[in-house]
């Protein structure tokens, strides 16, 4: 049974490294069908544009993800050659506040189910004027691992 949760974890750990590069760009309106987009092309002009980012952005490549829809736009993967630079383009996201566009960080499903668990209590911390971070799956509230008062080893436990 360890053997089997050591692999898991090990698969999921490799899912993180293989998209670490990779940012996601909500909220760009879709070309209508049977048209062809650039996604890189638009994510360098969002890069421009939006976030006010003269660099030259180098992507590696950039694309829509899951099935369309006539509900909302899909998203935009897309995996930058340079850390530094994925880096740079996340960091001006808040630029893009009041605007229908948003940046967030890829991760794999597992990963993101335990953030949506995660949020509310980050956005409360956020909220009391606490020093909150969400690396991966794991939140820190004031420098301190915040573990659900739920689990057996509860290291920090916020109200």
């Amino acid at each position: 049974m360890k053997q089997n949760a050591r692999l898991t974890n090990d698969i999921l750990d490799l899912q993180c490294r293989s998209m670490r590069d990779n940012l996601l760009f909500y909220g760009v309106e879709e070309a209508p069908k049977g048209e062809q987009e650039n996604c890189e092309v638009i994510v360098k002009r969002i890069c421009s544009a939006k976030l006010e980012l003269e660099d030259d952005i180098l992507i590696e490549r950039a694309h829509r993800i899951g099935r369309r829809n006539n509900v909302k736009p899909r998203p935009i993967v897309a995996k930058f050659n340079r850390f530094p630079q994925r880096e740079l383009i996340r960091k001006n996201a808040f630029k893009l506040k009041g605007t229908h566009l948003s940046i967030g960080e890829q991760f794999p499903k597992e990963i993101q189910e335990r953030r949506k668990g995660l949020y509310p209590i980050y956005k409360k911390a956020k909220e009391d004027e606490k020093k909150a971070s969400l690396v991966k799956d794991k939140l820190y509230i004031d420098g301190e691992l915040y573990i659900d008062a739920g689990s057996e080893t509860p290291e920090y436990e916020y109200p």
